[in-house]
């Protein structure tokens, strides 16, 4: 999975948090040291995600298929 900040400013989520949630609302990945693009290993299933950077949250949901 490759998830991609946009419209951000590299300077704004270089210190930045990616925290990934499964569908039962458990922690399953942390990512510090966030990059434009960021990728990681999950298994099938439903997601929801946590940019916290510069004092913002934006949150996003997404599905992970074959």
């Amino acid at each position: 999975v490759t998830i991609k900040i946009n419209d951000f400013d590299s300077d704004c989520y270089k210190n930045g948090v990616i925290y990934l949630y499964n569908s039962t609302g458990s922690l399953v990945k942390t990512i510090e040291n966030v990059e434009e693009l960021n990728v990681v290993t999950l298994p099938f299933g439903n997601y929801s995600g946590i940019v916290v950077f510069d004092g913002k949250r934006i949150s996003f949901k997404f599905i992970v298929r074959n």
